[in-house]
């Protein structure tokens, strides 16, 4: 099946701003690599925030450029393929989010400019953050320290020497998991990794957790693992694990906890250096931004639910909290 998604314009009811350069002579195509499927929650929701951002950029979608979508319906082992793909398309830009895909970008040598979220210069992307030097730019959600973040405010939340499961990618295990093993052990906790790639793999890893005696899980910054939420939020319920969710956006979606930027903001961020791209500045020149506002949001109630009392302290530093 090819794996090739053309989506049209859809209007969102915004009024178009006026064109602040020359439009091109046909709609420039915009390359969106995304780990979950076309009608997915987070496929819509990137794609909505990219047109909101663009819109406020002068730029409207239909008439100066269109989405060209690749999904990789929640298998990674399909990106290498279709980044070859999108890539010889040859693309005014590819636009991903997560390292994973973007250390696959990186590791495929062409000329096609990258507007990524999340860590460019650690996957090789960008030499630094003031000056990419690349072909690539776009905006960094600081993953590394958010991940100790939240495995900071998960241990305020469970007792004293609890066991935590800490969910990521398998790219995380020697980048990111090692650091996060030290700082709970420093804190006289101690923290497992599993790397779940299905539902049936997250229920697996919930439950061995259990089984273990884990009273807490730490979801790392991972698209996949975003996209696999409905899953994690069902673990949760079933082996009565909290979670801490890298999006706050899924504590409406059942989770206990999140920590982060709220996902629609970032890809609204994003617009702005890749109208830059599509109107000819070379990326290397555009400084990587930095996430604008990162919030803790809490749902009482699913905490209530699988018998965890959140700490007062806790709630009161919760930007939002839902009952």
């Amino acid at each position: 099946m090819k794996r090739r998604l053309l989506l049209q314009a859809a209007p969102l009811g915004l009024a178009a701003q006026p064109a602040r350069a020359q439009r091109p002579a046909v709609p420039w195509r915009v390359g969106v690599l995304v780990t979950g499927t076309p009608q997915g929650a987070p496929t819509l929701e990137t794609l909505s925030a990219l047109e909101r951002g663009l819109l406020a950029q002068g730029l409207q979608r239909g008439r100066d450029y269109e989405f060209d979508l690749r999904a990789a319906q929640g298998d990674i082992s399909r990106l290498p393929a279709l980044v070859r793909e999108l890539q010889a398309s040859r693309p005014a830009a590819v636009v991903a989010g997560g390292n994973q895909m973007l250390a696959e970008l990186a590791a495929q040598p062409a000329e096609v400019p990258v507007l990524g979220v999340g860590g460019l210069v650690n996957v090789g992307l960008a030499r630094s953050l003031q000056a990419p030097g690349g072909r690539a730019t776009g905006v960094t959600t600081v993953g590394v320290d958010l991940n100790a973040k939240r495995l900071e405010l998960m241990l305020d939340a469970l007792p004293a020497g609890s066991a935590v499961l800490l969910l990521g990618e398998t790219w995380a295990r020697e980048r990111i998991v090692p650091a996060l093993q030290a700082q709970a052990a420093a804190r006289g906790h101690r923290a497992s990794a599993a790397y779940p790639r299905s539902a049936e793999e997250v229920a697996e890893a919930f439950a061995q957790a259990r089984r273990a005696g884990a009273a807490g899980v730490v979801v790392l910054e991972s698209p996949l693992l975003s996209q696999l939420t409905p899953a994690i939020v069902a673990g949760s319920r079933a082996q009565r694990l909290p979670t801490m969710q890298a999006w706050p956006d899924h504590v409406h979606e059942g989770a206990v906890m999140g920590y982060g930027p709220w996902r629609r903001s970032v890809w609204e961020q994003l617009a702005a250096p890749l109208a830059k791209v599509l109107r000819g500045t070379p990326p290397g020149e555009i400084p990587v931004e930095q996430v604008t506002r990162v919030v803790l949001a809490v749902n009482r109630g699913a905490a209530r639910a699988i018998g965890l009392n959140l700490p007062p302290a806790l709630l009161a530093r919760a930007d939002e909290v839902i009952e």
